[in-house]
């Protein structure tokens, strides 16, 4: 986002015409969009706003307005420098005699990083260091402002609640950075072991859109390790090789410029849950091994009696109990429990050696 503030001068010495007051044009330009506003010339009845872009020659005609003295520009580009000038008339006659001289374009400070240091206490950083700047946040009631500082940066407390920061440099106050929204830290609800290589670990997350980053360690005071992330509540940790050591996880909340800190470590096996999710296995055809000519269509997806009943013995061995899918949409509905590790075999094309 970029704020553009032009003033207007006017050449004297038009014959038969009095110099008319100055007029002040000021952009605020948002992602795709140029919001002006100019100050009102007694006697005018149009304004004409003319447009170009930092490597165009020549100013554009935008528009006449002939009510008010505000105009939204929708035909701009996101991440482009406009500059704007500005005619005034009355009737046929233009009461500027010369057009507006352009100004250099302000932009307002950009916040590179929102920190969570601890609780409700936060960093907010910024790229113009050299100047005092005002940090708002942004609450239910609206945008407030939380604190000032000249370095670029300002550690403030979050007893408003804000879910956004926006600055803007003093005296400049009218133009803001874009907002960037922040969080604070969730907390683990439950890790679970699934089976030898599978660990579930349920995340309690803050609202809005984040990634959650999952770190694991041996002990609860050891080095953590980033062993993933999630964009959902969820996350499977799915180890290569067996293991059933016990482990700690924490995660945290990332955001665009964002970032809260480590949540609270939790053992696996905390609150463990029964059920995380229920495999599916889905089988085609059924067919002894004597009759697999190499002829037959799609063979790759034909399975023999005996490699079915391996499976149903590997099953069997490793706890799953086969279930129905009604059984599975009455436990989803809060129906009856289902057991400890379901699993749903299912076929596909109603093939002849199903029958």
């Amino acid at each position: 986002a970029a704020l553009l503030t032009v003033s207007v001068l006017f050449q004297t010495g038009c014959a038969g015409r009095s110099e008319p007051e100055a007029i002040g044009l000021f952009a605020a330009a948002t992602e795709k969009t140029d919001l002006l506003r100019w100050d009102t010339v007694e006697g005018a009845d149009r304004y004409r706003l003319l447009r170009k872009s930092a490597d165009a020659r020549d100013f554009r005609f935008v528009c006449d307005v002939m009510e008010g003295n505000t105009y939204t520009d929708k035909y701009v580009e996101q991440g482009i420098a406009y500059e704007y000038k500005i005619k005034v008339y009355a009737g046929s006659r233009d009461l500027a005699c010369g057009v507006c001289d352009p100004l250099a374009l302000l932009t307002p400070p950009v916040i590179t990083a929102i920190r969570q240091i601890e609780g409700d206490t936060y960093e907010a950083e910024w790229d113009k260091t050299g100047k005092e700047c005002i940090v708002y946040g942004e609450t239910a009631a609206g945008w407030i402002e939380i604190g000032r500082g000249n370095n670029g940066r300002l550690r403030f407390q979050n007893t408003e609640n804000c879910t956004a920061l926006a600055v803007a440099s003093v005296g400049e106050d009218t133009i803001r950075s874009a907002a960037v929204p922040f969080t604070g830290v969730g907390s683990v609800l439950s890790a679970t072991a699934l089976d030898e290589y599978t660990n579930a670990v349920e995340l309690d997350v803050p609202p809005g859109q984040w990634k959650y980053e999952i770190a694991r360690s041996e002990t609860k005071d050891g080095a953590f390790t980033v062993v993933g992330s999630a964009e959902n509540n969820v996350y499977y940790d799915v180890a290569e090789a067996e293991n059933t050591a016990p482990c700690w996880y924490r995660f945290r909340c990332l955001g665009d410029r964002a970032e809260s800190v480590w949540s609270e470590p939790v053992q696996l096996g905390t609150n463990a849950r029964q059920i995380f999710y229920v495999p599916i296995v889905l089988y085609h055809e059924f067919l002894p091994a004597d009759e697999l000519d190499g002829e037959i269509e799609f063979a790759e997806d034909v399975i023999t009696p005996e490699e079915f009943e391996s499976d149903l013995i590997w099953l069997k061995n490793h706890g799953y109990s086969p279930i129905t899918t009604a059984a599975l949409v009455e436990y989803l509905e809060g129906g009856a429990a289902l057991p400890e590790k379901p699993i749903i075999l299912s076929i596909d094309d109603g093939k002849y050696g199903v029958y």
